[in-house]
């Protein structure tokens, strides 16, 4: 496990300032990132679970980050049953965060996880 770090930074990843991003909030920290890379090809990885057990309530600073940061969230997907991988649909949030939302949880409910007893969409935005 400790060759993971080099060879993900190798291509291309950036570490977390973790005092800077205390300080500015997870979510302003993401944005600012996007700021100080403007022109590149930068994106973030985000897990809204931010788990690997049973939530029925996602974190939100990954939406909250890319309307600030005026960027497009892109749904990555493993599917188990399929055996596909891959990135589905991508979009700019709108600041309607039932609708940006709900559309999010529509789009995972035909996705089959590894472990779907650990896996939920959040119930606040699933229709």
């Amino acid at each position: 496990m400790f060759l993971l770090g080099p060879m993900i930074q190798n291509l291309g990843a950036i570490w977390i300032d973790r005092h800077k991003a205390k300080k500015l909030g997870m979510t302003d920290f993401m944005k600012s990132l996007f700021d100080d890379n403007a022109g590149s090809d930068l994106a973030i990885v985000v897990t809204p679970e931010a788990t690997r057990s049973r939530v029925t309530q996602w974190k939100t600073g990954f939406y909250y980050a890319a309307l600030k940061a005026e960027i497009p969230i892109c749904l990555a997907f493993m599917d188990y049953e399929k055996k596909t991988t891959g990135v589905g649909m991508c979009f700019v949030p709108t600041g309607d965060i039932q609708k940006d939302l709900g559309l999010i949880m529509n789009y995972y409910q035909s996705i089959h996880p590894k472990f779907p007893e650990n896996f939920a969409t959040d119930e606040r935005y699933s229709s």
